[in-house]
């Protein structure tokens, strides 16, 4: 199964830059250095979001749970 409504899915600058890439957030900063490694970086977020949102469209979701929130 594909993502469902992956035409709606947005990955905000904000999201990327301040947890995703920021080696300074709390809980960000191991996902920071793993994308690091593969040359992400703040300054090109452009680059991290292009590829998740292409992720999404390529591969099948591994694994899905069904939340208080929602399916995750």
């Amino acid at each position: 199964m594909k993502l469902p409504n992956r035409e709606n899915a947005r990955v905000s600058e904000q999201k990327i830059t301040a947890y995703l890439l920021s080696m300074t957030h709390p809980t960000g900063r191991d996902k920071a250095a793993f994308f690091w490694k593969f040359g992400f970086a703040p300054e090109n977020w452009q680059l991290l979001r292009d590829a998740l949102l292409q992720h999404a469209d390529i591969h099948e979701v591994a694994a899905s749970e069904d939340t208080l929130f929602g399916m995750w």
